[in-house]
């Protein structure tokens, strides 16, 4: 059953959170997007890339005072 870092179940429909890296900030005049890192794990070795909306995404922390996990 496919289930969390935690060990929690997971389903269709479960809201998630994803840690990653702001690589950089494209401010707008009415909306402004993010370039996102997220690690690859095993058997991936290459990080993932993302591009977001500002608006998606909840800050917790700077990468030197976020503990890895």
């Amino acid at each position: 059953m496919p289930h969390d870092k935690n060990g929690q179940a997971l389903s269709e429909g479960d809201e998630i959170i994803i840690r990653g890296r702001v690589l950089k900030i494209n401010p707008g005049e009415e909306y402004c997007n993010l370039d996102a890192q997220i690690d690859p794990m095993p058997p991936y070795t290459e990080p993932y890339k993302l591009v977001l909306n500002t608006r998606q995404v909840e800050k917790v922390g700077r990468e030197e005072t976020v503990k890895k996990v």
